[in-house]
């Protein structure tokens, strides 16, 4: 009876460093920006009751967001963030940090127990943004886009 041995060479990876945006990508498969552009100037905001509100720059219907977090906005923490939009598919939400590298938001989904009173349907969201700085969040629902932008500290 003969045996086979099979031997290899496996070489472990390289020591990485901690990539604050680990996953980002930067080729963009987002529509284009509407409105301003990083953060010259940022999107408007108000403060009310509820948190910071402000209203996404849109060719179409008004879009929304309301960040429940007193100024200003934080990286490096979990932010929940209310949406209020129109459209007919699921809500997908996009960061766009520094030269155009993409982190997607994972689960928004509809949540109508805010009571918060804008045109369109009600999501709910939870975004950490990586790093400190400017950062767009791309806001679509089918055919609705829109574009936020806000400065991290």
């Amino acid at each position: 009876m003969w045996f086979t041995l099979l031997t290899g060479c496996a070489t472990s990876p390289p020591p990485t460093t901690q990539d604050p945006l680990q996953g980002a990508t930067s080729r963009s498969t987002l529509p284009p920006n509407v409105g301003p552009t990083d953060c010259r100037p940022p999107s408007p905001q108000s403060r009310i009751d509820l948190g910071i509100e402000t209203q996404a720059a849109s060719d179409g219907e008004a879009i929304w967001a309301l960040f429940d977090t007193e100024p200003p906005l934080s990286s490096g923490t979990d932010l929940t963030v209310w949406w209020r939009i129109t459209g007919r598919r699921a809500l997908v939400l996009d960061l766009v940090g520094a030269g155009g590298r993409e982190v997607r938001v994972e689960g928004p989904h509809p949540d109508p127990s805010l009571g918060w009173s804008r045109p369109g349907d009600q999501w709910k969201s939870t975004i950490n943004f990586p790093q400190p700085g400017c950062w767009r969040i791309s806001a679509t629902r089918g055919n609705e886009h829109g574009d936020i932008w806000v400065q991290v500290s």
